[in-house]
């Protein structure tokens, strides 16, 4: 048996990944490309939910669901692309430009949005960029994972998903410049296709590795762990977005801020994101000689509590410019981690590295269903109840508190097993002794 490897009992794979090279950082570019315009364009929706609840009579609840199915289909059609692209792997320059493309047509489809504004809105903005997004990302991420051992894994994960905090930065300041100089919401909108345009092209011009994986992993369903590990993505993910989408209205309904500065406030959270996302995983890879493989897991549980903590004292935090300013920080950075460690966090829990494409699409049909219905509830809870932003803050702080805890139960029950594998596998001395014994029967 190989030194450092752990017996297959113990969850090891034999088929160690490689170490990156031109192939693999060619995969982080092109991931960090398409991160941009996938989950940066949906880190971005405050903008347009800011927008139509000021030019339309629709409640903030009813606009979340555009952003919402937007992010939905993001996740859970990434179960279906991935696949594809396993099936067909010569076949990837098709599959990332037809979910390039529908990504662009969405963005102009939106742009030309005037009567009869939700409906138009909710299947060009929400359906058809949530489809293109879709067929793009979720692949995009789990070449990144499967190019790199677990020590860089976490780095190079981080540096990819910075694209989503880019992505959170740029456009609400070209919303803001195109708006303030006049020339309207549709070319704002057209700004955002164009941006992706090019990007997304670029990103179909890079190399793609590939590897075969199935639709479903049916063990998964036996793998109590992974259950729990999908459940907490549920929870994390129904409160995760809830600033991203209300904190331009927030700034204005409840500060008096001007437009201006809601677009700034969300554009500051994504770019802390982006520092969030390097530094959390170079804190996992840093780590990683005194924790072993479960520095990234401690990273992103450490990520989570604090995460909670924050959404907790939202409101409390946020009464001035200055105090809204430190928690958009603060919650950007640490959400960074949280989004760029899943993918390394349930390789911890992966009995096998080849399973780990399968098993991230898997898990994030949950989250996906998680990301539909949070901000909805959320904007229900400003909308229909007293509580307001209050109630936001508190649902969202409590979704993280609740996949905290069941993320703590499911690596205490991954480890239990570790153990109790480890007890049942003889070791040297016991080997040897039987080997003595066999030896001497033989003889007789």
């Amino acid at each position: 048996m190989a030194k450092g490897c752990d017996p297959p009992s113990l969850n090891c794979s034999n088929h160690a990944p490689p170490v990156g090279g031109w192939l693999g950082w060619s995969q982080v570019l092109g991931c960090f490309f398409i991160s941009i315009c996938s989950l940066g364009l949906a880190n971005t929706f405050g903008v347009f939910q800011a927008h139509y609840e000021d030019t339309t009579i629709l409640s903030p609840s009813t606009i979340s669901w555009i952003g919402t199915t937007q992010g939905f289909l993001l996740n859970i059609l990434g179960l279906l692309s991935g696949r594809l692209h396993d099936l067909y792997p010569g076949q990837i320059r098709p599959l990332l430009l037809l979910g390039s493309a529908l990504n662009v047509l969405g963005l102009l489809a939106a742009s030309f949005s005037s009567t009869n504004v939700y409906p138009q809105a909710f299947l060009s903005l929400g359906v058809c960029v949530g489809i293109g997004s879709g067929l793009v990302y979720v692949p995009s991420l789990g070449v990144v994972t499967r190019s790199f051992d677990e020590k860089r894994r976490p780095f190079a994960c981080g540096v990819a998903a910075t694209g989503a905090g880019v992505g959170g930065v740029v456009y609400p300041i070209l919303f803001r410049g195109v708006m303030d100089k006049g020339l309207g919401f549709a070319w704002a909108v057209r700004g955002f296709a164009l941006v992706n345009l090019g990007l997304l092209g670029l990103a179909c011009l890079l190399p793609v590795q590939t590897a075969s994986r199935s639709l479903i992993d049916t063990t998964a369903f036996r793998d109590n762990p992974f259950i729990l590990f999908s459940v907490s993505l549920f929870l994390l993910w129904l409160g995760v977005d809830v600033p991203f989408f209300f904190l331009p209205s927030y700034a204005k309904g409840k500060l008096g801020l001007s437009d201006q500065w809601g677009d700034h406030l969300l554009s500051i959270m994504n770019a802390s994101a982006i520092v969030g996302r390097v530094f959390l995983g170079l804190t996992a890879s840093v780590i990683h000689r005194h924790m072993g493989r479960y520095s990234s897991f401690m990273v992103w549980l450490f990520s989570i509590g604090l995460s909670s903590i924050l959404l907790a004292c939202w409101v409390a935090i946020g009464r001035s410019l200055a105090g809204i300013i430190v928690f958009v920080v603060l919650y950007g950075a640490l959400t960074g981690g949280v989004i760029s460690l899943v993918s390394s966090a349930l390789l911890v829990i992966c009995p096998d590295i080849r399973l780990v494409g399968t098993r991230l699409g898997m898990s994030g049909v949950l989250a996906g269903v998680g990301f539909l219905v949070g901000p909805p509830i959320a904007g229900a809870t400003q909308d229909k109840t007293q509580a307001g932003y209050l109630g936001q803050s508190l649902f969202a702080a409590a979704t993280y508190f609740g996949a905290l805890v069941i993320l703590g139960l499911a690596i205490y029950m991954y480890r239990r097993g570790e153990t109790m594998a480890r007890s049942n596998i003889p070791n040297q001395s016991q080997l040897e002794l039987a080997r003595v014994v066999v030896a001497d029967l033989t003889e007789r």
